[in-house]
């Protein structure tokens, strides 16, 4: 689905079908994902995001959930990212991805990253509204907003659970998002809620969402 915004921004979103803990299964999908993005003459790409937490404590005895968190989340950036950022270098395009497994000394994360056309980070943000499941397995929540210039835009970035708290979008307002992206499963949420979710979060700030 390819959508125009203000200054001509063509954005790409990506809902793809992704195996837990499989770098090099969701890899594939993700170099499909951006050749059909560029083919479409896409300045930016929104995907889906590549891990969920729920999904791994509903899979794993939860006596064994903590290590298995601990084993695959890695410090950023990773070499994890390689591929993401071989792919935006090679086709000239910006990369919204979430559902990554930060680890940052003692603490584990949830986070999304935008990656831009010259593989640089531009943004990383770490979930500020984590579920019960997920604090239950030890992730962390984040402290701080974060912002992304993308061809000039400024554009918030949001994950999965933070669409229920509108704060956290009239905060990014604030701080002159022209946009919001929310990087979620939407198998979390019921699709008339979560549809209500979003209308509400882009009519009280007056952004696309």
């Amino acid at each position: 689905m390819v959508r125009y915004m203000p200054q001509d921004l063509k954005i790409a979103v990506a809902h793809m079908k992704t195996r837990m803990l499989s770098r090099r299964f969701n890899n594939e999908k993700m170099s499909i994902a951006v050749s059909e993005a560029k083919r479409k003459r896409a300045s930016l790409l929104i995907v889906s995001p590549l891990l969920s937490v729920e999904d791994i404590v509903d899979y794993y005895p939860q006596t064994r959930l903590k290590a298995v968190l601990k084993s695959y989340a890695e410090r950023m950036p990773t070499p994890a990212l390689d591929n993401i950022i071989t792919k935006a270098i090679e086709e000239n395009l910006y990369i919204s991805i979430g559902g990554l497994l930060e680890r940052a000394g003692p603490k584990l994360f949830m986070i999304g990253l935008v990656v831009t056309p010259n593989g640089r980070i531009e943004a990383k943000y770490r979930k500020i509204m984590i579920s019960l499941k997920e604090a239950g397995v030890g992730i962390s929540p984040g402290r701080s907003i974060a912002l992304a210039r993308i061809n000039g835009i400024k554009v918030g970035l949001l994950l999965d659970d933070d669409i229920v708290a509108p704060e956290l979008s009239r905060h990014l307002k604030l701080m002159g998002a022209k946009m919001i992206i929310y990087m979620l499963r939407k198998k979390n949420f019921n699709s008339m809620v979560l549809r209500s979710l979003a209308i509400a979060r882009a009519v009280e700030t007056e952004l696309p969402v």
